[in-house]
């Protein structure tokens, strides 16, 4: 009965990560990346990776999200860790594979900032909406909602891509744009969190 259900959910699944995984790559390869701006989170790892040493973004977060991936394994369920990894993978080929045809905004940096965070945050509440997750900090979240259950997930990824900011501006502090990215991630939690409260 159980394979059936996720049998029967499979499709909806993957067009969800499709559309988030879209609507995510634009967010990170029209507005953050051709900017510097460094988001919480992987995202905001593999943009740094990208800028230093031009590694692709989308096996980069693939790549880091592992280790997360085993911690999943072992305190979230098998079920919810498996759903995680179908959605980093298409997420990851997403990101690589539709980069060459994406425009780069080369304006405002603010604007970049907050468009970017727009989309990173829908794309992330259409995949949370269907119980998966995109790795990395939605991960951490996860297990930190576990322990509180009372936190709302999309408040836990500000406090969590803000812990990890912080470390990233000290170490990268030549790139100038970092400092974008709170706005970033602040946008992008906030509308998950305000998403999340529509569908409940």
């Amino acid at each position: 009965m159980k394979n059936r259900e996720w049998l029967r959910r499979l499709p909806m699944d993957l067009l969800m990560d499709i559309v988030g995984g879209l609507i995510y790559a634009v967010g990170l390869n029209c507005f953050a990346n051709p900017n510097d701006i460094a988001p919480g989170g992987m995202s905001g790892v593999a943009v740094i990776l990208n800028y230093l040493f031009e590694i692709p973004m989308g096996i980069t977060i693939f790549c880091v999200n592992i280790p997360l991936l085993l911690l999943a394994w072992r305190f979230l369920g098998h079920e919810f860790t498996l759903h995680s990894l179908k959605t980093i993978l298409v997420w990851s080929v997403l990101v690589d594979v539709v980069a060459p045809y994406l425009p780069a905004y080369a304006g405002d940096k603010i604007l970049a900032a907050l468009f970017g965070g727009v989309c990173i945050g829908i794309a992330v509440a259409l995949v949370f909406l269907r119980g998966s997750t995109t790795g990395g900090t939605d991960i951490v979240s996860r297990l930190l909602q576990r322990r509180w259950p009372f936190m709302p997930i999309g408040k836990t990824m500000i406090a969590v891509d803000a812990v990890i900011v912080v470390p990233s501006r000290v170490d990268l502090k030549n790139i100038a744009p970092v400092r974008y990215a709170p706005l970033v991630f602040c946008v992008s939690g906030t509308v998950t969190h305000n998403l999340e409260l529509r569908h409940n």
